[in-house]
């Protein structure tokens, strides 16, 4: 029985010497110098085995050392996992601390922080076109999606299309970017313009930053873009009304709004807009301008007091314009903005009316300018008389001369005017005494003359032979002359 355990005791030491013989494995090293040495780490020979030893401040030695300035971007071999990360649309990205830049070559010092992924950008685009009562504008808006709040901003640009003459300075006032956060709408960001259109084909462009305060780095939601304007409706013989109003667009899929806490920064050469009437700044930690309008400036969009339209078109509207068919507007020489009548467009016209009355026949030229300036244009009237009749007693008296619209006088001539034989004329002239307060219109105009004359009446007859007894009579009469085409009247400032 002794025997067994001796021997199994034995068979146990036996195996037990081969695994430890195993576990030392082949011998590496004598020395130091025969481990091989890198860059970050210098050889060591331990028990026959090469070991490393880390050297410090060494990119590579397996030891992220953020006391010497070593980060995910500057070493990544040792900073891990490396600044490379995704997150949907969000990617990092090596920043330099100190301008906010994104590290390219050089990765010394450079940090890694959260932005949108490039890649994953796209534009939206909102194309709107609108009737707003008294004028139509077409135009459209750009945004970036996803859109980061701190680099991006919303843009848009509307033309005007069409205008009706009785309406001017069409204005875009404020632009607002609308989103809905948990059923309500909220303003994401807004901007005051105050610019009109003058003309036709005029545009109005700007960009909105949006500066509202998200909860969350991502928020997604649909937006509405609100566009305020207003402009002024002329009514004659009224005060001009100002008709304020506004409209809004609705972009069809949600967007996406990047509010990251991190900082960016931006040059003032990037924010130099040329105008000398802005003062501009970059907003601290963001790539974005802001721009603060100079007080009486000509060009800060705003027609201030010692501004017009003639020393500062670009805030007061441009001067120089028809203001009618046959009116234009121009600049004096005192820089006042005024109206005028246009080059040749003046003509005279005759107008010829012959009226067979009862006793005599009467020939009337009228002469005006067409158009016709009320401020220093006249009529002229010729009057001649063409026949009589052998009862008529001259003189053929013409009393009166009006210029109507209808019933409402214009104008008169009240002299008492003779003819006294056939062949015998007169000429007259009438100054129309009416305003205006419009610088053209048409008017469907007539010229009434009022006339008198004596005619002899047979009474009886008497003496040997009878012949006949006369006695005169006085008769007044009016007639008409309709023009059969409009007349243009105009009100120049000279």
């Amino acid at each position: 029985m002794r025997a067994k355990h001796a021997l199994l005791f034995l068979t146990v030491l036996l195996i037990m010497l081969i695994f430890a013989s195993c576990s030392k494995g082949p011998k590496v090293c004598d020395k130091d110098t025969d481990c091989p040495s890198g860059e970050c780490f210098t050889g060591k020979c331990l028990k026959y085995n090469c070991s490393k030893t880390p050297i410090p401040n060494c990119c590579g030695n397996g030891i992220c050392e953020s006391a010497t300035g070593e980060t995910r971007c500057s070493c990544p071999e040792d900073c891990k996992p490396a600044c490379n990360q995704k997150n949907g649309s969000l990617s990092e990205q090596c920043i330099n601390p100190d301008t906010f830049d994104i590290c390219k070559d050089d990765m010394a010092g450079c940090v890694c922080e959260w932005d949108i992924d490039p890649k994953t950008v796209k534009e939206v685009p909102l194309a709107f076109s609108q009737n707003l009562g008294g004028f139509s504008i077409t135009g459209s808006a750009k945004i970036e999606d996803p859109f980061n709040t701190k680099t991006s901003y919303f843009t848009f640009e509307a033309e005007l299309t069409n205008i009706q003459p009785n309406f001017i300075n069409p204005t875009i006032s404020k632009v607002q970017l609308i989103g809905n956060l948990y059923g309500k709408d909220v303003v994401l960001g807004e901007k005051d313009i105050g610019r009109t259109f003058w003309f036709i084909g005029d545009k109005i462009s700007d960009r909105i930053i949006v500066d509202y305060d998200f909860e969350d780095v991502v928020s997604s939601q649909y937006v509405t873009m609100k566009i305020f304007y207003e402009y002024t409706q002329v009514v004659p013989g009224r005060d001009n009304m100002v008709i304020r109003n506004n409209f809004q667009q609705r972009f069809s899929s949600k967007l996406n709004f990047v509010d990251l806490d991190r900082e960016y920064s931006c040059s003032q050469e990037e924010c130099n807009d040329n105008n000398d009437c802005t003062i501009d700044s970059c907003i601290t930690g963001t790539k974005l301008c802001n721009y603060e309008l100079r007080p009486n400036c000509c060009g800060n969009f705003k027609c201030e007091s010692g501004e017009n339209k003639c020393n500062c078109a670009r805030d007061c509207g441009p001067c120089e314009r028809d203001a009618s068919e046959h009116v234009e507007y121009f600049c004096s020489t005192a820089n006042t903005c005024l109206t005028r009548v246009k080059n040749n467009v003046v003509q005279p016209m005759s107008l010829l009316d012959e009226r067979q009355l009862p006793y005599f026949k009467i020939g009337m030229i009228t002469t005006l300018n067409q158009p016709f300036d009320i401020n220093k244009d006249s009529i002229t009237l010729e009057f001649e008389l063409k026949n009589d009749h052998p009862d008529l007693v001259f003189p053929v008296k013409i009393t009166k001369i009006q210029l109507l619209e209808n019933e409402v006088l214009l104008g008169q001539y009240t002299n008492t005017e003779e003819l006294n034989s056939v062949g015998d004329s007169f000429s007259v002239t009438l100054q129309p005494s009416f305003s205006m307060n419009e610088i053209e219109s048409e008017k469907s105009v007539s010229i009434k003359v009022d006339y008198e004359y004596t005619r002899r009446i047979q009474t009886g007859m008497s003496g040997d032979p009878p012949e006949p007894v006369y006695e005169n009579r006085l008769e007044r009469g009016d007639y008409k002359k309709i023009f059969t085409q409009k007349m243009s009247f105009i009100n120049p400032s000279t």
